[in-house]
């Protein structure tokens, strides 16, 4: 098999950006996250539909969508190889990309195969640099609409939803008389002594918070703990000064940075040096616990644009006593 990836990646590396290469290496991963196969199969598999569909593949797909059962064997190789695993969620991990609305999913779909086509046209065109460069731009915006389609309806960082669950699982364990003993927090296991693929997508969240939670507590605390010894009392109200003020580190040119931001992008070294590369230990989280946190980032990219936001509301809740219980 011809490895596309190399290819595709190989030629942009040489006639575009840093910045633009760095968002279309994102936006395989999405895919190949997406499908559970590999960015070579699902193109193969694409190229192939394009090459043996006479009816043009536009059409074709919209008879493939509809007749999954078809006798056409090449609609079925279709259906197979491409359609299913870019619609259907991959039986290897059933969180993943579990918290989007049908309809929603479906536009994310139909955006899938374009991005196909347009790769399978980065292919044809790989002596027209004039040409790879708009079809590089199509790419991005297929990204920037992928990304902004999970991002709005943002729900993971809903704190609450998490701590009333993490009290109704511990109401459950009460009520268990045999936990199964293991390296997950027992609350995964009060209902019916889960088993980790038993889990239901609820489940797998509070475990992605755990993980985080447990990473970052002793660096959030540790902050929070030198942050209250330096904090200035406000003595009258002061409207340059955000209403959460412990989270926030300072004023910036482009407003008011926090402790997110300057954790994982620290502009005075000296003060975050004893905390280590916090986005470092993150970004190797994510790697050892992919599968784990595919139920709500499409990709690496996506998890870390989120961080700073979680990390601000972890240490806003850093005395928090339902999330110790993390710990236990």
């Amino acid at each position: 098999m011809i490895n596309y990836k190399y290819d595709i990646l190989y030629l942009l590396k040489k006639s575009t950006s840093e910045y633009k290469y760095n968002i279309i290496t994102d936006l395989i991963e999405i895919l190949e996250n997406r499908t559970s196969k590999t960015f070579n199969d699902i193109l193969d598999s694409y190229i192939w539909a394009n090459d043996n569909n006479s009816y043009g593949w536009r059409p074709f797909l919209e008879i493939a969508l509809l007749n999954p059962k078809s006798d056409d064997k090449s609609i079925a190789y279709i259906y197979d190889k491409l359609i299913n695993p870019i619609t259907k969620t991959s039986l290897a991990n059933k969180f993943k990309i579990r918290r989007k609305i049908r309809s929603v999913d479906d536009y994310i779909v139909r955006c899938l195969f374009s991005v196909l086509d347009t790769f399978n046209q980065i292919l044809n065109y790989q002596s027209d640099i004039s040409k790879i460069d708009e079809l590089v731009t199509k790419l991005i915006i297929y990204h920037t609409e992928i990304i902004t389609t999970y991002c709005v309806e943002d729900n993971f960082c809903e704190l609450k939803k998490i701590i009333y669950r993490i009290k109704k699982y511990r109401a459950l364990l009460k009520e268990e008389k045999k936990v199964k003993k293991g390296a997950k927090s027992k609350i995964y296991q009060a209902l019916n002594n889960q088993t980790y693929s038993s889990f239901n997508y609820k489940d797998n969240q509070l475990l992605e918070w755990e993980l985080v939670y447990k990473t970052l507590h002793e660096v959030l605390y540790n902050l929070w703990i030198k942050n209250q010894r330096e904090k200035i009392e406000c003595h009258y109200p002061n409207p340059n000064i955000p209403e959460r003020f412990d989270v926030y580190i300072g004023g910036t040119l482009h407003g008011w940075g926090t402790i997110g931001d300057d954790l994982l992008y620290p502009v005075d070294s000296a003060i975050y040096e004893p905390y280590g590369s916090v986005l470092e230990k993150l970004v190797d989280l994510y790697k050892k616990n992919i599968n784990i946190f595919l139920g709500d980032f499409i990709s690496l990219k996506h998890y870390i644009n989120t961080l700073p936001n979680i990390i601000d509301i972890l240490y806003e809740n850093i005395l928090n006593e339902d999330l110790k219980y993390f710990f236990e």
